[in-house]
């Protein structure tokens, strides 16, 4: 059989206070940090939110010009079909991808 050792540490006087205050400043601070966490969430979902209604109103855009294009044949919309594409690009860059998963709460 063994025998336990111990060890004896002395601290300085004040020290658990010390620790308190550093515990609740580290509180404080991990409370901000998911504060804004929270916050940053929001506005990214209402940025999807966003994003999804420009795609739809880009699709409704196209829709419409293709509309135009057959009942004005002569008419040259290339710079309009190209605007539309370069506004759908960034659209699709910017979209949530499909699988992400949701949010711890």
């Amino acid at each position: 059989m063994t025998a336990e050792k111990y060890v004896v540490v002395v601290l300085p006087p004040g020290w658990a206070k010390q620790v308190t205050r550093d515990l609740a400043a580290i509180k404080r601070a991990l409370g901000i940090v998911i504060t804004k966490e929270n916050e940053i969430m929001t506005d990214q979902e209402h940025l999807d939110t966003d994003v999804q209604a420009l795609g739809a109103g880009l699709d409704e855009i196209a829709a419409e010009i293709a509309a135009l294009k057959e009942q004005h044949p002569a008419v040259d919309f290339t710079a309009l079909d190209a605007v539309v594409a370069r506004v759908q690009g960034v659209a699709t860059d910017n979209a949530p991808p499909a699988d992400e998963p949701a949010p711890a709460e």
